[in-house]
């Protein structure tokens, strides 16, 4: 029994370690459809930031960098709202060179993995504006 649970746990350290556990996406194709009624404001497209990780016995394991999406980290809890806004609000400066996002949304889901694991999981969405 032994046996087969440590080679589910290798399989399962396996597959995280080539998975992203955090995420960044932008959407431009808006097909000259306006994101704010303030006509001062060009509508620049939509962003989307995750973060996700598993936790045992409420530590956490393998979460996603808050830092770079695409990448991990172990054992350093970055499942939450301020991280992944952080993200969000880092990678959109960068990707579209503006100060200014509308209609900011966040939501956060967590899923028993037995026998003792968490999946958790924080994303956030906005759109860019200049």
């Amino acid at each position: 029994m032994m046996k087969k649970f440590v080679t589910v746990a290798a399989c399962a350290a396996a597959i995280l370690s080539f998975a992203s556990c955090s995420s960044f996406q932008s959407a431009t194709s808006l097909n000259d459809v306006k994101l704010t009624n303030d006509p001062s404001m060009e509508s620049i497209g939509n962003v989307n930031a995750k973060i996700w990780g598993i936790y045992v016995f409420n530590l956490p394991a393998v979460t996603g960098s808050s830092k770079e999406s695409g990448k991990c980290t172990a054992l350093t809890d970055t499942v939450t709202i301020n991280d992944v806004v952080s993200l969000l609000t880092r990678q959109s400066k960068l990707g579209f060179k503006t100060d200014t996002l509308i209609n900011l949304s966040t939501e956060s889901t967590s899923c028993w993995i037995p026998p003792f694991c968490v999946y958790r999981s924080v994303e956030a969405s906005a759109n860019v504006v200049k």
